[in-house]
């Protein structure tokens, strides 16, 4: 009896470091970040997240056409809507309207 006492609390005991582990590790996989198209610019302009969090750009310049290109990804020019990357790996990640000059952001992810 008292073998079986100790075996359930030690698997009870067990449960929350592993289910805390799981859970911390999904929310990172879930993570999400905002940059805005507005007034011909990024918000923000630069942007640090981690590696398998994901990063949607919102145009929110009615009426004013822009795309996010980079090297390794690239928004349509648009008016409206939105466009979500996913990085899964480390590095610097550079990108840019080409239609307005100047209008670029970074991404860095860790």
């Amino acid at each position: 009896m008292f073998a079986r006492v100790v075996l359930a609390f030690t698997a009870a005991a067990a449960i929350p470091v592993i289910g805390h582990s799981a859970a911390g590790q999904a929310a990172r996989l879930a993570r999400s970040h905002v940059v805005t198209l507005r007034h011909i610019a990024f918000h923000p302009q630069t942007l640090t997240i981690h590696r398998n969090e994901s990063v949607t750009w919102v145009w929110e310049d009615p009426g004013i056409a822009h795309n996010v290109t980079a090297r390794n990804f690239h928004a349509a020019t648009r008016t409206h809507g939105s466009f979500t990357v996913r990085f899964t790996r480390t590095g610097v990640f550079n990108y840019r309207c080409t239609i307005h000059q100047g209008m670029a952001g970074t991404v860095f992810v860790k």
